[in-house]
């Protein structure tokens, strides 16, 4: 099952320089794939989230990485990308 622990760990490789985009890439596209079938709620977010990130830049730049940064700040805080409670589905 995707998890937001897995997620964070992969994305803070990539920002630390342990990982290059490629490589990360290469771990999210099939990890996040289908994630709306074996992911929770907050996985899903922040999944969506880096996707709409990466989709936004053609490579790897300052900007991107400050996007990414965000995130993985995000969702360490339990908070959304305005800053709004994660809402999480029950029932």
């Amino acid at each position: 099952m995707a998890n937001v622990s897995d997620i964070r760990e992969h994305l803070a490789q990539l920002l630390s320089g342990r990982l290059s985009l490629d490589d990360f890439e290469g771990w999210f596209v099939p990890y996040s794939w289908n994630i709306h079938k074996h992911g929770d709620e907050q996985s899903q977010q922040f999944a969506y989230a880096i996707e709409r990130s990466l989709s936004l830049f053609d490579d790897d730049c300052d900007e991107l990485r400050q996007k990414l940064t965000e995130l993985l700040g995000t969702f360490a805080s339990g908070t959304n990308e305005v800053g709004h409670p994660l809402q999480l589905r029950t029932g």
